[in-house]
Formats: C-alpha cells, sequence, structure tokens
C-alpha cells in the first residue's frame, strides 16, 4: 500500500515498512529518546536488539506498520498491533505513532492514524483501538480528543521518565 498525502511540508508518502527501512526507523526512535519525546523507550536501545525487534514485526500477521516518507527519508511511524487471534479481544487493536519533531502539527499524524485504522479493519478486523498516552503530552491528547478517542481511565506514576514520573491516560475508539 503506497499513499500520498499532501501537508504544509509537501507531498508525504505512507507506506508499509520495509526492511531496508530498519535502520532509518532506528535513527527516527533514537531522535525521539534525544528529544525526551514520551516513546516507550527511555534509553537508547542497541541497535541489532531494535532492528530484530522491527524484523520480528515485519513477519507478524497481527501487526500493521506504517512508515512515512519525505523526499527519501523516514520522518514517521505509526504501528497498530492486534491481540491474538483466538482471543475474545481479537478485534481490539492498541497503537503508537511518532512524528519527526519537523513535521509535527502539520495534519500527518491523523493522516497517518486514519490510514492506519483503514488497515488496521481490512487486514486485522480491528473494531477498537485503544491506547497509551502520557497525561503532558498535550498535543497528543488534543489530537485523539480530536478525532473522537474517549478516555477510559488514568494510571497514576503508569510511566517514568528519567527520575520523573508521569500519569498515564488510557483511551480508546470505536471503528464500527
Amino acid at each position: 500500500m503506497i499513499r500520498r498525502i499532501e501537508t504544509k511540508k509537501g507531498t508525504i508518502t505512507v507506506r508499509y515498512v520495509q526492511k531496508r527501512d530498519l535502520s532509518h526507523v532506528y535513527n527516527l526512535e533514537m531522535s525521539f529518546v534525544d528529544e525526551n519525546a514520551f516513546v516507550g523507550i527511555d534509553k537508547k536501545v542497541l541497535k541489532n536488539k531494535y532492528s530484530k525487534k522491527i524484523e520480528a514485526d515485519l513477519k507478524n500477521k497481527n501487526i500493521v506498520f506504517l512508515v512515512a516518507e519525505h523526499d527519501g527519508r523516514i520522518i514517521g511511524r505509526a504501528v497498530l498491533k492486534s491481540h491474538d487471534k483466538n482471543s475474545t479481544a481479537s478485534h481490539v487493536s492498541d497503537f503508537y505513532i511518532g512524528i519527526d519533531k519537523n513535521y509535527r502539527r502539520v495534519g500527518l499524524g491523523r493522516k497517518m492514524l486514519d490510514i492506519l485504522f483503514m488497515e488496521g479493519k481490512r487486514k486485522l478486523n480491528t473494531e477498537m483501538v485503544t491506547l497509551e498516552v502520557v497525561s503532558s503530552n498535550h498535543p497528543a491528547l488534543r489530537l485523539y480528543k480530536k478525532m473522537g478517542f474517549r478516555t477510559m481511565g488514568r494510571i497514576p506514576k503508569g510511566r517514568k521518565y528519567g527520575k520523573k514520573y508521569h500519569d498515564s491516560i488510557l483511551m480508546y475508539k470505536s471503528l464500527v
């Protein structure tokens, strides 16, 4: 799947991740760590270990993994992971997204999520998506609320970045 979308930064291609993207996705992920963005890892992980995780994701039939590319550079990633097909929660998928800081607030995140959820419905039979977001990540919270996500709870001190704790907000959205 390849989709070209127009943003304030120009035409961006959203497509499935490929093996050739591994080092670029790793570098993007480490840029989030460097800027102290609220991503699921708090310190730099070994490139080899992270690349193996992405390679496993490429083979996993329960995952939709998209990248955004601009002028040959990976500038975003969005991942949707469904629960086990034999589970009573097989219709529910979790997701995460990250956009290069120079491409935020231009509509790319919303467009990537729209594509991700459409692909999740098509490939994984996703009917509901869930997420966990740090309570102080106000831009993300605004985006999710605009997209129709509802809050289902808060985990006090649910994330720890460095020595500082942050509450986690749990959200969900029905896709049907």
